[in-house]
């Protein structure tokens, strides 16, 4: 080909993250205790960071979101028969995968050698003046290397990537909608009949916000955690990390925010008990994110016990002690929901990549495991309800009550409401967050109205 070449930067212009930073992720997810390690690597500046990752993880290993923008710039330069040239300052061996992948690419230059990121943008501007001279070519790039590059080029963009709604990226990045599950905080008050007692329902208020931004601060870390096992999942691959709309560099700066907001309502605002169950929550999501959630059962297990454990915060908020067999029928349900979560990734993962043995990424279950875990769930949801109706008929509950035999309504509507989620599930029709699915099933919203009649009448 002929004509002025298009070079194309490779980190944050065809991509939005550096393929360094996400091997280091993936470096970090599995081998947990390389967080110090890349931490000391980090403040000894980003070049050592990358000569130290790359020389573990030699190569990346799941396919990058590409700027569409980027492509369509790639492909009408080809089309006009000039040459289209990816300029990294990553190592080879990152690059020429995605080369191989991209028929619009013809050529790779690799600025400088490993470890030379940090000083990426005079680097490429003079490695571009060699190979084409000056202003013998086009650059499209991050905004850092446009303007130095730009000096020397023919011409100069900018790459940016797709226009999204920045507050609709942002709640799905918090997962504004998992809020629900922590209304759990306010059961302690509600079964005390203390919800119009104004200071434990201002603790309980409290501890739902403190809560609220923790959990989404453990959402950020696990979507950055998880982002190349996300993309190879139908629905997953959508989230805001995975995808690629939002950079990878924002993650920490998200993360600290939240936890500072949070820990502050915490320690200003409610009583010392509450930090406590916080804190347990904050090291048992982020041992979940980092290593229980590729242990069979563990997971399913872990999740039961921490929706158990928003039931403990709002006791500790608001100084009502919870009952045991609340407990016992949370630990039970949730685990019940749980294994729904985890059937229909598994079911999916099965549909749309049949293969014998295939596991479920990020996952210990395998396609064998469907039969075990509808059997395990179902059970567990049906000992869910006889916890309930042996809650419902227990004096603890009955004297915050004036006609408890009522309450007996509420075993039937949960027992079909379990049976539904599973009938649903055993047929694919099951999103695959099943709190997502509650919220938008008309049947379940019915069965909440019906079981908040009963109550109300039941007082």
């Amino acid at each position: 080909m002929s004509g002025r070449p298009l070079c194309v930067g490779l980190v944050g212009g065809l991509l939005p993250n550096s393929p360094v930073a996400e091997a280091a992720l993936t470096m970090l997810k599995r081998h947990p205790s390389a967080l110090v390690g890349i931490i000391f690597w980090l403040l000894r500046g980003r070049a050592v960071l990358q000569r130290e990752v790359t020389s573990r993880v030699p190569t990346a290993d799941a396919r990058p979101p590409y700027r569409d923008a980027v492509l369509e710039a790639m492909r009408a330069a080809r089309a006009e028969g000039r040459p289209v040239v990816l300029v990294s300052t990553v190592p080879k061996s990152y690059a020429d995968p995605i080369a191989d992948e991209l028929e619009e690419i013809d050529e790779v230059v690799v600025v400088g050698g490993v470890g030379t990121e940090g000083r990426a943008p005079a680097d490429v501007a003079r490695a571009l003046v060699d190979r084409f001279g000056e202003g013998g070519f086009d650059f499209v790039g991050r905004s850092s290397e446009h303007r130095v590059v730009s000096r020397s080029a023919a011409s100069a963009e900018v790459a940016h990537g797709p226009v999204v709604s920045r507050l609709q990226v942002l709640r799905r990045t918090l997962r504004v909608h998992q809020w629900l599950k922590n209304l759990l905080i306010f059961l302690p008050a509600l079964g005390a009949q203390r919800f119009t007692d104004p200071a434990a329902m201002t603790a309980a208020v409290l501890a739902f916000v403190a809560f609220s931004l923790v959990a989404s601060s453990v959402y950020v870390v696990n979507d950055a955690l998880d982002l190349r096992d996300d993309r190879l999942h139908p629905t997953k691959s959508t989230r805001p990390f995975a995808a690629g709309t939002l950079r990878l560099s924002h993650a920490p700066l998200l993360i600290i925010g939240l936890l500072g907001v949070a820990g502050t309502i915490t320690f200003l605002l409610l009583p010392r008990a509450f930090w406590g169950t916080l804190g347990i929550y904050l090291l048992l999501t982020f041992a979940y994110s980092l290593k229980l959630k590729g242990a069979v059962l563990v997971d399913v297990l872990t999740l039961a016990g921490l929706y158990t454990l928003r039931i403990l915060a709002g006791a500790a908020a608001t100084g009502i002690a919870p009952s045991v067999w609340l407990l016992g029928f949370s630990l039970f349900f949730f685990f019940s929901l749980a294994l729904v979560k985890r059937y229909a990734e598994l079911h999916e993962r099965v549909s749309t990549a049949p293969a014998a043995g295939a596991r479920l990424p990020g996952r210990g279950y395998k396609p064998r495991d469907l039969p075990v875990l509808i059997a395990l769930g179902v059970g567990t949801g049906c000992v869910a309800v006889l916890v309930l109706a042996l809650y419902v008929i227990s004096e603890e509950f009955a004297q915050h009550y004036r006609y408890p035999v009522l309450l007996w309504q509420l075993t039937p509507l949960l027992l079909y409401w379990i049976g539904r989620a599973w009938i649903v599930v055993a047929r694919d029709e099951m999103h695959d967050d099943p709190v997502v699915w509650a919220v938008r099933d008309q049947m379940s919203r019915w069965v909440a109205i019906a079981a908040l009649i009963i109550l109300l009448l039941a007082r």
